[in-house]
């Protein structure tokens, strides 16, 4: 499942077809996750029992780092932290999860977004943006839907506990560089791409009430069918539940990304990380 990459330069405009995810797009996969949970089945009373809702708020600082280049040039276009696209910014996220015995199907997004000024300028190829005065700005929207399965290998083993998760994560991504003098000098690079993901959690219980959970995702199918040239994400988070309707959790996570495009006719090479640093509350219904 891919959606065609929107890729603009200039004079040079080489455009499909581009499909942004609607507003709703958290919303509605939420609903999916709720039918999952439900469909074709008739349901015991104990078997809703054993049902729970997870839906949780925070705050999150999110980074971006990385860079842009003509692919196997070894010098970049330009560097994040060069042109001031590194500035984090706060947001708020809310998460939903339904458990449903060792199984937890969890949607989560997260956004982050930067623009900047800076003097810039590129030849390479067909690619020219001459010497000027430039705007940057990016924008990344990653809207993760997963299902996490609790692993009994050995019952006598309590901790760490190992969790296999798998899912999809629906990344809106899209960089942008404008001349302030010339409207025709400029650089466009967005997409949505649906990546399929596996990995894994480890989960140690440090006493009754605090829980140390270790996370690493990746994308097999990198470079395959329009998929990212790169997908990884690692993460650790801290938990403490003093009571069982209530938990909060601060964390970090780091997810890498990359994807080659082209504009003006040059191959280009996008990489880039978000690097998210939260706080929150979840609450069990």
């Amino acid at each position: 499942m891919h959606s065609p990459a929107f890729t603009e330069f200039g004079a040079y405009s080489g455009r499909l077809v581009s499909m942004r995810p609607a507003p709703t797009l958290f919303n509605r996969l939420g609903i999916f996750l709720i039918l999952l949970l439900f469909q074709g089945c008739t349901l015991t009373q104990e078997q809703i029992d054993q049902i729970s809702l997870e839906h949780s708020h925070s705050l999150n600082r999110v980074a971006f780092s990385g860079n842009l280049r003509v692919a196997e040039s070894p010098v970049a276009l330009f560097n994040y932290d060069e042109v001031g696209l590194e500035t984090p910014e706060i947001n708020y996220r809310p998460g939903l999860a339904l458990r449903r015995g060792p199984v937890t199907w969890s949607l989560e997004q997260i956004r982050g977004q930067a623009e900047s000024i800076s003097p810039f300028s590129a030849n390479s190829g067909n690619l020219s943006l001459p010497q000027g005065s430039y705007s940057f700005g990016t924008d990344v929207t990653s809207t993760k839907l997963c299902q996490d399965l609790l692993l009994e290998l050995a019952p006598e083993i309590k901790s760490p506990k190992i969790h296999w998760l798998t899912g999809i994560d629906f990344v809106d991504y899209r960089l942008s560089v404008q001349s302030q003098s010339d409207p025709s000098s400029s650089l466009k690079l967005s997409d949505v791409v649906h990546v399929p993901f596996t990995g894994f959690m480890l989960e140690w219980r440090l006493n009754q009430a605090w829980d140390l959970k270790g996370i690493f995702t990746k994308s097999w199918l990198s470079n395959s069918g329009g998929q990212p040239s790169e997908y990884e994400e690692l993460g650790t988070s801290l938990e403490w539940a003093p009571s069982s309707s209530w938990r909060t959790f601060v964390s970090l996570t780091r997810k890498s990304m990359g994807f080659d495009r082209r504009a003006g006719g040059e191959p280009l090479d996008l990489q880039f990380d978000m690097e998210v640093i939260e706080w929150g509350v979840t609450f069990f219904f």
